[in-house]
């Protein structure tokens, strides 16, 4: 039978067995949440997390080739500007997250992309501390977007039973960036002169991936639904169907899921009552999130120099640590659809608040190997969790931009946080900055338990 034709069979079949009337779109939309495996190559889920993997090594990179910079370059003191003004891009990237709602998501991703490409070009040839802190803003847009633009992307295309497992899974791919960016750097920059520029220029193999594979990274039905697209996304759906049906999965009756009119389609929806509690509830929480997060990052391993440590054994405290980046999306992709995800990052955010009190209070080597990796972990596992937690909360049409509202903006906690724990180290001393940055993360668990319960349920 011809793929046209197969396709209207299996559509016709699956609207006769709802037995409900209801709009097209509900109807598509309906017949997508209900796959029961994720209905693409691993194609799709490879070029996206590969991008995602360089945004997340460009995080990184900055930090380990800055000596270098200041070396080649004769500087006496870090150029703080390149690190700030990546920051600043962070939150300029908000406007990619209307790009997105409004243009698709598509579109955004590929932009995403294409910014931490240029960036990074940019960042490896630049001959001045003006041209690489251009080159770290446009670094910063593009991976500040990625956060929300891949969280998005494949919550969307997820269906609800799978949406915690494979945002864990493309999560895979960004924290072996995280982790594996140091042992690169340290294989190339001191080895060559120019190794750190080297460093600088590799995330541009993530936009080439992506534009490479792009024919693959498919717009979701729900947004073509939402913008009355529907053939579009009646094709794609059909697609999915007949792929899953001729490797044998038996697709279960599907239940129209409403989704609003275009009408309906405003950031006046991020000011309703319904929306608007949420979206002040996670700024606040990732605020104080990244006052911990940004502090521990950035000043890990002076902190353990502080405490007596020599810097040779502070990096290796926070290298032994990092292996919990690696092992918590895996975690993530075990128990994000089998717990209810507010619940998780609760439990994350007190884990971690937990291990850092214990290594402020007790900074042994074995204190501080064994909870900076419990640490680590819990770290990684509860960022994961909320990405997804936080696009749940809020409807197609404003998704991304609440996503970068919240998350996005939540970033200027990591502004302050390295200021407070500084004034807090020459006040109280170590314990002091590990019990701070323990409690903000805790408190940030603890905000979550006024987030909705969203596991296994259709995407408003």
């Amino acid at each position: 039978m011809p793929e046209k034709d197969l396709r209207r069979v299996v559509r016709d079949v699956n609207m006769a067995t709802t037995g409900v009337a209801s709009r097209p779109a509900d109807l598509i939309l309906g017949r997508w949440e209900r796959l029961p495996r994720w209905p693409f190559s691993v194609g799709v889920l490879g070029i996206v997390g590969i991008g995602y993997f360089f945004a997340f090594f460009d995080v990184v990179n900055i930090g380990i080739v800055l000596p270098a910079i200041m070396k080649a370059w004769h500087l006496t003191t870090p150029p703080a500007v390149v690190i700030s003004v990546g920051l600043l891009g962070y939150v300029v990237a908000l406007a990619i997250s209307v790009i997105s709602d409004r243009y698709g998501r598509r579109p955004a991703l590929l932009l995403t992309g294409t910014l931490i490409g240029i960036g990074s070009l940019l960042t490896g040839v630049a001959n001045s501390v003006a041209l690489l802190a251009v080159g770290r803003f446009i670094v910063g847009m593009g991976t500040g977007s990625a956060i929300s633009q891949v969280t998005v992307y494949i919550g969307e295309l997820a269906p609800a039973k799978l949406r915690g497992r494979l945002t864990a899974v493309a999560n895979i791919f960004a924290f072996a960036g995280v982790a594996l960016t140091p042992f690169i750097g340290l294989a190339i920059v001191p080895h060559w002169a120019l190794g750190w520029r080297v460093m600088l220029v590799i995330p541009v193999l993530g936009a080439v991936v992506m534009w490479l594979g792009s024919r693959q990274i498919v717009e979701t039905p729900r947004w073509l639904a939402l913008h009355g697209r529907l053939e579009e996304a009646e094709a794609i759906v059909g697609r999915a169907e007949q792929r899953l049906t001729q490797l044998g999965v038996s697709l279960p009756p599907a239940e129209p899921v409403a989704l609003p009119e275009r009408s309906a389609v405003s950031w006046r929806l991020l000011i309703e009552r319904r929306y608007f509690p949420y979206l002040a509830l996670f700024f606040v929480a990732w605020f104080v999130f990244y006052i911990f997060n940004y502090t521990y990052l950035g000043l890990g391993t002076t902190l353990f120099v502080h405490q007596g440590y020599t810097i040779a054994t502070s990096i290796m405290f926070v290298a032994i640590g990092s292996l919990g980046y690696g092992l918590a999306p895996w975690v993530c992709m075990v128990l994000n659809d089998r717990y209810e995800r507010k619940h998780l990052a609760v439990f994350w955010g007190i884990l971690c608040g937990v291990a850092l009190a214990v290594m402020g209070i007790a900074p042994s080597p074995a204190t501080l190997i064994i909870f900076g990796f419990l640490a680590d972990l819990a770290n990684v596992a509860f960022t994961v969790t909320s990405y997804t937690l936080n696009a749940e909360h809020f409807p197609t049409a404003v998704r991304t931009t609440a996503m970068a509202l919240g998350e996005g903006l939540g970033h200027f906690g990591g502004a302050v946080g390295p200021i407070l724990s500084l004034s807090i180290l020459h006040a109280a001393g170590f314990s002091g900055v590990f019990l701070f940055i323990g409690a903000m993360v805790a408190i940030s668990g603890v905000l979550l338990a006024g987030a909705r319960k969203t596991t296994g349920q259709a995407l408003g």
